[in-house]
């Protein structure tokens, strides 16, 4: 995540449509994760994670409902498809980050917003912003 894009110390505008919202953060960078949480968090969200595996996030959702989601597309070299469509499944949208800088992306990402590595931290609110409030 990168700093680019203005002063990332002040809530972006769309912190404003997160605060009191809860997220998964299922990241398998360590550092990128952390400062994830740490970005939604600032933000006024409710952090559940960061996980970073595909069975640590299915444990996570077993015990929580989040708002919303980040999801890497690869949790420790596992593609995390089988979060995808339990997220799905209960109508929690989501976000699929990625460092993959081209080429075509899984199937279950379908339709999902997508950030490409590296984001900023407005870009990373605004595409969580963007995501529909669950039914």
């Amino acid at each position: 995540m990168t700093a680019a894009g203005g002063d990332e110390s002040r809530p972006a505008p769309q912190a404003d449509r997160l605060s009191d919202r809860s997220v998964l953060v299922a990241e398998d960078g360590g550092w990128l994760g952390l400062m994830v949480a740490e970005v939604l968090e600032h933000s006024g969200m409710r952090v559940f994670g960061p996980v970073d595996s595909v069975a640590a996030a299915l444990r996570t959702l077993a015990s929580c409902t989040p708002d919303m989601a980040l999801l890497g597309v690869r949790l420790g070299g596992v593609a995390t498809g089988a979060i995808a469509e339990h997220l799905r499944g209960r109508r929690i949208p989501f976000v699929c980050a990625t460092a993959v800088d081209a080429g075509p992306l899984p199937a279950f990402v379908r339709d999902a917003p997508v950030l490409r590595q590296p984001y900023s931290c407005a870009q990373l609110l605004a595409a969580m912003a963007g995501l529909p409030r669950r039914e």
